[in-house]
């Protein structure tokens, strides 16, 4: 299997070393892996959301699966619960995991989400895939959180 490595080009945001996999029969040539470590007290709804995947020129990224891990250090984050990965500019989320107030170091699996009314957008060509919380500041809390995402580029 041939692994391509880029660093993300913006690590004063997030740090990330996207896997592009080739040649495992388990996945296409469009399906790609990504991990990124980030820090609640910055995933906001009233902040700009962390890019953990950047816009691909001509598609769009649809989560497949994604999972999240909480080393959980002396304090749980408090106010909201919930993360999500939403395409930048949608209106709806693709994914949504609920860790925050965990008070053991986990790791939790995403929960994708369809899309339910005629008007919801869920992935957008062009756009990146983001994460931020589900709603309120994570306050208090002191643990270091990653999110893996495995997605699927879709052509326009």
């Amino acid at each position: 299997m041939e692994h391509f490595h880029r660093k993300n080009p913006t690590p004063s945001r997030v740090t990330a070393d996207e896997t592009w996999m080739r040649g495992d029969t388990l996945m296409d040539e469009n399906t790609k892996d990504t991990t990124t470590k980030v820090s609640p007290h910055h995933v906001t709804p009233d902040s700009t959301p962390l890019t953990i995947v950047s816009a691909v020129s001509g598609y769009a990224i649809e989560v497949v699966s994604a999972s999240v891990k909480l080393d959980f250090n002396t304090t749980a984050y408090g106010t909201t619960t919930a993360i999500l990965l939403k395409t930048s500019g949608a209106s709806n989320r693709q994914a949504e995991a609920v860790i925050l107030d965990a008070t053991v170091s986990t790791i939790r699996n995403f929960t994708t989400f369809q899309a339910t009314l005629a008007t919801d957008v869920q992935m957008i060509t062009n756009a990146d895939l983001t994460v931020e919380a589900k709603s309120n500041n994570p306050t208090t809390g002191d643990s270091d959180v990653t999110v893996y995402v495995n997605y699927r580029l879709i052509p326009a």
